[in-house]
């Protein structure tokens, strides 16, 4: 099913990229498997997000979701000069064969990292594949650990440039989640991603209070 979706995309020239599960399931390597339920997508132009919307909908049989998550919903992120960007957000289901549930969520206008910082480019590069899921860690009351396996995935491969993503972090406001993880890298499995920045003694000491 989702094979079909990304051909739409694909032979309509749409500029819309997957991210999370759907992209970093492919960067695991042969025999591994990385689990995700939801599919997600960011569209940046509300033209392109209506006509994969529509697909799904009138061609794919996908609706709304219903329990347990909110159908659609807009975000407003605030950066620090106080200029407010509008994203939107839709989830949509379909039930195959009966039992198994397949989510589609697109990202429109962007994908929003908090509530104060978004990543809205087209041509995404790992660097912000990795923020993208290292904003989502701290999304939900627990950590998932598929979002740790692909962080850990990413950094400790040499996928990413370490530069590039140090630039970025601090651009999105995510040194501090980084250097929580790096932490618990370095805690629960020995390993230490040598990423620097002046704020991460910061976290260092109030880890160890």
């Amino acid at each position: 099913e989702i094979e079909k979706v990304n051909r739409f995309i694909k032979d309509n020239s749409l500029r819309i990229e997957s991210v999370k599960g759907a992209k970093t399931g492919a960067m695991y390597a042969t025999g591994l498997c990385r689990t995700h339920m939801d599919f997600d997508f960011i569209a940046l132009h509300m033209s392109e997000a209506c006509s994969l919307i529509q697909y799904l909908i009138f061609q794919r049989g996908f609706k709304f979701v219903s329990g347990g998550s909110v159908p659609f919903s807009f975000k407003v992120i605030q950066n620090q000069n106080a200029e407010e960007t509008l994203l939107g957000h839709i989830h949509l289901e379909k039930i195959l064969q009966n039992q198994y549930q397949v989510i589609v969520d697109v990202n429109i206008g962007g994908f929003p990292l908090g509530r104060s910082s978004a990543i809205i480019k087209e041509n995404l590069t790992i660097e912000d594949v990795f923020c993208i899921s290292l904003s989502h860690l701290y999304k939900h009351e627990f950590a998932f650990m598929k979002d740790v396996n692909d962080l850990y995935m990413m950094l400790d491969e040499g996928r990413i440039d370490k530069d590039n993503l140090l630039k970025n972090l601090n651009n999105y406001g995510l040194m501090g989640h980084f250097s929580l993880f790096n932490l618990l890298c370095e805690k629960k499995y020995n390993k230490k991603f040598d990423i620097q920045s002046p704020k991460r003694i910061v976290y260092q000491l109030l880890l160890n209070m």
